[in-house]
């Protein structure tokens, strides 16, 4: 499982030996923009739990477009119910996917219209990606934000056969940096791209 002191470390390496030069990413601080107030959107899914597979679906049900990304890997999170007696456990690879070029994010993040939905398929044996966040702190001024990023990895079953028979799913923001992560990412702000960042919430049960 990847550790977060280790991915600290690890940028903070880079920001020794390439200078990080990047962009300043944008103001954290800013959060009354259209993308971030509440929409007209449903979140619902459906689960086969002895096939491991979870279909999620994201629904525009108000009158105004939403933009999203259309292969729900950014925002969408999953869990284990709170009142779950055996919570089952992910672990993350240690290798993280390549990171996709600027056209491809650009076909990614797409308006949906009002009425549409977009719904994304996942096989909990083979694992399921996800957006993560990382920040490193500089060891001279303790506290200090030298580095933010972001990448997106696969998180697997830690024991293949324990598919749960509920899976919590929720559409978020669930970092304090995810706006600066997803700048350094995709090299676009959510905010002035108008992306949709919930919150929406379901649970999975088996049927």
């Amino acid at each position: 499982m990847r550790h977060p002191f280790l991915i600290c470390l690890w940028f903070l390496s880079c920001a020794a030996i390439f200078g990080c030069g990047q962009p300043p990413a944008p103001d954290e601080s800013n959060t009354s923009s259209p993308a971030s107030q509440p929409a007209e959107a449903r979140l619902d899914a459906s689960y086969d739990a002895d096939a491991g597979i979870i279909t999620v679906r994201l629904q525009n049900t108000g009158h105004s477009p939403l933009v999203v990304d259309r292969d729900l890997v950014f925002l969408l999170h999953l869990d284990w119910p709170e009142d779950e007696n055996a919570p089952v456990e992910f672990e993350e690879e240690e290798e993280t996917l390549p990171r996709p070029s600027a056209d491809d994010f650009n076909a990614r993040f797409v308006p949906l219209q009002p009425g549409e939905s977009v719904s994304r398929t996942i096989d909990l044996r083979k694992g399921y990606t996800t957006f993560r966040c990382a920040v490193g702190s500089s060891a001279q001024k303790p506290g200090r934000v030298v580095m933010v990023s972001g990448y997106e990895t696969v998180f697997h079953l830690a024991d293949s056969s324990a598919t749960p028979a509920r899976v919590a799913i929720s559409y978020k923001v669930d970092f304090y940096a995810f706006h600066a992560c997803f700048y350094r990412y995709t090299g676009q702000d959510a905010r002035q791209i108008g992306l949709f960042t919930g919150p929406l919430y379901t649970v999975a049960e088996n049927k």
